[in-house]
């Protein structure tokens, strides 16, 4: 995996910003707000107009009060952008506005991907025709979503050990897959234009580009508990903030890395429970932790 830094340009601004910034203080981002109204969880995206995309609600046994919610963080206004889901997992809303959720199993249904267009596509049905050799049997099990930039979606899912792509007919096609030595699976995802970027728990971070051939995981840069990551919006210096979890425990903390430096220091730090990252258009960090939506001011920013 390669970090991108376009340019001569895109080298300086790292240079200067690694010296100047790396070498403060471990815990450089304030709490600014924590919105008490919403209950997220899962992971969380910042969506192509800039609100925070995620779902609430519908986590009891065969309960469909499950909605996909896009908040706008400067104006403090929400929306409901799809309802009745149950046990939803993780929500993204394409630049066209399409929002699409995934769905764990639950009774009589199976793991889906919903969208507000009225597609539903059934996983549990291919995780089961292509369950990886290290994954129990089983349906799916879907950690994340996000759109494809137009009008598809990737899919991160334990039982096949993939990230699927899930055209807008709801064509199911895996385009990376983690390999059997590893016995890891993608969980958190993030898309960067053409590069899609997958956490690994304590196996690090990596990506791939689209379009490619089918991509084969075999471990990540970062050997820590990753579950979760959001991109600096910077068309010269791409650097992924990434969500950090315990392996056997409940605190978290958010930390970073910059391209040829061995540093990654922690910018939020204590976090209870934490399950999702996204960067807002102004720099501030939203963090899901604990059933909570919060949200984090950097002191510095790539």
């Amino acid at each position: 995996m390669s970090w991108r830094v376009v340019g001569l340009a895109g080298l300086f601004i790292a240079g200067i910003w690694i010296t100047g910034t790396l070498a403060s203080a471990v815990d450089r981002a304030s709490r600014t707000d924590v919105v008490a109204d919403l209950r997220p969880h899962g992971p969380i995206h910042t969506a192509a107009d800039g609100r925070l995309v995620f779902v609430t609600g519908g986590t009891g046994h065969e309960t469909a009060d499950g909605q996909v919610v896009a908040f706008d963080a400067t104006g403090r206004t929400s929306a409901t952008l799809l309802g009745g889901l149950r046990r939803p997992l993780a929500a993204d809303l394409s630049p066209t506005g399409e929002a699409c959720a995934i769905t764990e199993q639950d009774g009589d249904r199976p793991s889906s991907l919903i969208c507000s267009t009225g597609l539903t596509v059934n996983l549990d049905a291919y995780a089961i025709d292509n369950r990886a050799s290290f994954q129990p049997t089983g349906g799916a099990r879907p950690a994340d979503v996000v759109s494809d930039g137009q009008d598809g979606w990737y899919v991160s899912e334990a039982t096949s050990a993939s990230v699927l792509h899930v055209d807008r007919g709801g064509t199911i096609a895996s385009v990376a897959t983690s390999a059997a030595f590893l016995r890891a699976s993608p969980i958190g995802l993030a898309r960067d234009g053409d590069k899609i970027w997958y956490a690994l728990a304590e196996y690090g971070i990596g990506g791939f580009q689209t379009g490619a051939a089918s991509h084969e995981i075999r471990g990540g840069q970062w050997v820590e508990s990753g579950i979760s990551m959001a991109l600096t919006p910077s068309p010269s210096l791409v650097v992924p903030f990434v969500l950090m979890r315990e392996r056997y425990g409940t605190q978290g903390w958010v930390t970073y890395q910059v391209a040829g430096d061995a540093e990654h220091p922690r910018v939020v730090d204590d976090l209870v429970s934490p399950q999702g990252l996204a960067i807002l258009p102004d720099g501030r960090l939203a963090i899901v932790a604990n059933g909570q939506l919060i949200l984090y001011r950097p002191r510095s920013r790539p």
